[in-house]
């Protein structure tokens, strides 16, 4: 409220489905997971921003070059991915046997 800095419609949607990722909380620890994983990955793409500024980078190989991409959302992706690698493989590898078992 002091500086010259104000919300847009991406602070406006990570706050909104912030709040949909505490509902999935108390719903289930599965899902919640899951939505926490989409919910970051929204963030690096750049499609909400959890930061007040907007802070991003890009590369260029060649000629081809990258989206614009938080560094802030990035390392909190990856720091989510690593901490969480087992239980989204469990859930994969339970998705997968469900499957399996609707087959035969």
């Amino acid at each position: 409220m002091l500086t010259d800095t104000s919300a847009n419609w991406r602070h406006y949607l990570a706050l909104g489905l912030f709040a949909i990722l505490v509902y999935f909380y108390f719903k289930s620890f599965a899902g919640a997971v899951i939505a926490t994983g989409l919910y970051l990955l929204l963030a690096t793409l750049n499609a909400l921003s959890m930061t007040p500024q907007k802070i991003t980078y890009w590369f260029s190989i060649n000629s081809i070059e990258s989206p614009n991409i938080p560094i802030v959302s990035l390392v909190v992706f990856v720091t989510f991915l690593v901490l969480n690698f087992d239980t989204l493989f469990n859930i994969y590898l339970d998705y997968k046997e469900v499957k399996a078992k609707r087959k035969t």
